[in-house]
């Protein structure tokens, strides 16, 4: 008897291990429902917490006053809506540019999308920044030592060279 209950703990302490190790690979490969709600509900309190600002601000203001912050509220809202939209039309533009100039896309990171003339202009300095270093990389390789030529004290005219060169005296 003592031996199939020592049996029966082995075999079901293997069975845990077993289903901790799915339960650990199912964990890994699978969405972690808790830590989605925690973040819900992290983000919900921080709405919260500003729409509790937004009411104190408000409380004691007049109807006109009040209905003035509201709309300069959404004013800005909106122009920080078509800021980021003209920038990422700004940067998809310069994506295009550089794909037309054959120029590396990790450019579009340090480029200027305050407008469309600074994106460009700065594409236009970054190209002759690498055209220059281009131009020195290569100038470099292409020094050498000049060849050496040998000085001939003997002149001959062009006649003699042809004549050398057919075999004729």
């Amino acid at each position: 008897m003592g031996e199939e209950n020592i049996k029966e703990n082995a075999q079901e302490k293997q069975e845990g291990i077993q289903e901790n190790n799915v339960n650990d690979q199912v964990g890994k490969d699978t969405f972690d429902k808790d830590a989605f709600k925690e973040e819900l509900f992290k983000e919900w309190q921080e709405q919260m917490e500003k729409s509790k600002q937004e009411s104190e601000k408000t409380k004691n203001m007049k109807p006109d006053e009040k209905a003035k912050y509201e709309l300069d509220k959404i004013k800005k809202a909106n122009e920080d809506k078509e800021a980021e939209l003209i920038k990422r039309e700004l940067r998809l533009d310069a994506h295009n540019i550089l794909i037309e100039r054959k120029l590396d896309c990790r450019i579009l990171d340090i480029l200027d999308y305050s407008n469309k003339e600074n994106c460009i202009k700065s594409i236009d300095t970054i190209e002759s920044i690498l055209n220059d270093a281009l131009e020195v990389a290569i100038n470099d390789r292409l020094k050498g030592s000049t060849p050496k030529q040998s000085i001939n004290n003997t002149t001959s005219s062009l006649e003699d060279e042809i004549k050398k060169g057919l075999g004729l005296k």
